[in-house]
């Protein structure tokens, strides 16, 4: 008979004046249902009955992690798919903002278009009225006309190059921005390292983003590339295995957990103070 169905078999009331462990939190835990509990509460009662009964009950605890980790994996999933969701909608509404910008580009350009034919047709039918009149006086006016257009004409002709000017002004200054902006996500995007978590037997092993405190798990004998675009703390099953960043390898043997923090590009190990400090006060 396991130290299970010993347990079973005794009586709920003893095991309550013993270990002070609510009623319904024993019956729950004799029916393993561990839905009431959460990871930390539920290992907890196990451990005291254990030490007050002299019991094993390894494979009940095997079973409580089991059923949590599947449960957060579940949460992770969604959390995920929702993260997905919110990048496309990003992705889309900026698309929706850069159509946008250049459709105001494009009315501004035929603004300016316009108005300046505008004034130009203007221009040539004040000229041709101009020339009308002068065919019905004396000769001596003409050429006083005549000097009036040339005058016009240059006027004509500055008017064009200024035009030419801003708008090649406004390209240059354009072509520069988007320079700018490229070589600024360049550079952002190489300071973001590579991290590889490569275990050297089944490891579990734990990641707390500090931009949002949500928690992603691992159980897990391959390697796993970590998130480095986000502020994380990580905690390890046991320290058996090697970190690599940026095929800079670090390896660690160790049968007892490890803490590392990731911040501002900079991955460091840690204690369990440190840990908590980071972690608003919590192991886990």
């Amino acid at each position: 008979m396991s130290d299970f169905e010993k347990l079973k078999s005794m009586d709920i009331e003893e095991i309550h004046k013993k270990t002070y462990i609510a009623r319904k939190n024993l019956k729950a835990l004799l029916k393993k249902d561990f839905s009431k509990f959460d990871r930390l509460k539920a290992l907890g009662f196990v451990k005291i009955i254990e030490r007050e009964f002299g019991l094993d009950l390894s494979e009940l605890k095997e079973e409580i992690r089991d059923y949590f980790d599947k449960k957060e994996s579940k949460k992770e999933k969604i959390e995920e798919k929702v993260e997905e969701v919110k990048k496309v909608e990003d992705r889309e509404s900026n698309k929706k903002n850069l159509l946008i910008g250049i459709i105001v580009v494009l009315i501004a350009l035929f603004t300016i278009f316009f108005q300046s034919n505008k004034q130009s047709t203007s221009k040539s039918i004040s000229k041709s009225i101009e020339k009308n009149e002068t065919n019905v006086t004396k000769k001596e006016p003409i050429t006083i006309v005549e000097k009036n257009l040339s005058s016009k004409e240059a006027s004509k002709i500055d008017e064009t190059n200024i035009s030419q000017s801003s708008q090649s002004s406004l390209e240059e200054n354009t072509t520069e921005k988007n320079q700018t902006i490229k070589k600024s996500l360049s550079i952002k995007k190489s300071t973001i390292p590579k991290i590889t978590l490569i275990p050297k037997s089944k490891i579990w092993v734990g990641v707390i983003y500090l931009d949002n405190f949500r928690k992603k798990n691992y159980l897990t004998s391959l390697p796993i590339e970590l998130n480095s675009s986000r502020d994380f703390l990580l905690l390890t099953g046991h320290g058996m295995l090697k970190i690599d960043i940026d095929s800079n390898i670090t390896d660690y043997n160790s049968p007892k957990r490890l803490r590392f923090l990731y911040k501002d590009g900079n991955f460091t190990k840690i204690d369990e103070e440190t840990f908590k400090e980071y972690n608003r006060g919590k192991n886990w």
